[in-house]
């Protein structure tokens, strides 16, 4: 996770890479290799919360035996959250860009949502200010 952290030192390069990683996924299907990347970067990070992705989502029978798979293949497009501290529709309805781009919004937030200020948990406290950054 070396990239993670040089990404988080250098804001710059984190725009770019982010811009260019959103042009690269824009209608595009998902590689197996990205899939496995996103997967793997999601669960390193802490953020995810796998009793809460079961215990609020009580229409996947059987649970899923790997519920941070599943929000990466279906379940952020199904609306589903990873975690109390994340919307993900809502995540999609502040940030269009993001939204048309078709990237997994709770990947994003962690890549560079997080370093950029968005609000993991949008409507909750939205400001003005937001409102002006994001072209909301």
């Amino acid at each position: 996770m070396r990239w993670l952290q040089a990404l988080k030192r250098h804001p710059l390069v984190a725009v770019a890479v982010r811009s260019r990683l959103v042009r690269a996924l824009r209608g595009r299907r998902q590689s197996d290799a990205s899939l496995a990347a996103e997967t793997e970067l999601i669960r390193h990070s802490g953020q995810f919360d796998a009793d809460y992705y079961r215990a609020m989502n009580p229409d996947l029978q059987p649970p899923p035996d790997d519920p941070v798979r599943h929000y990466c293949e279906r379940g952020w497009r199904e609306g589903r959250n990873p975690s109390d501290a994340f919307d993900t529709t809502g995540y999609l309805a502040t940030y269009r860009d993001i939204r048309d781009g078709g990237v997994n919004p709770f990947w994003h937030y962690l890549v560079a949502g997080a370093a950029e200020f968005r609000d993991p948990l949008p409507g909750a406290g939205a400001t003005y200010e937001d409102d002006i950054r994001f072209g909301v």
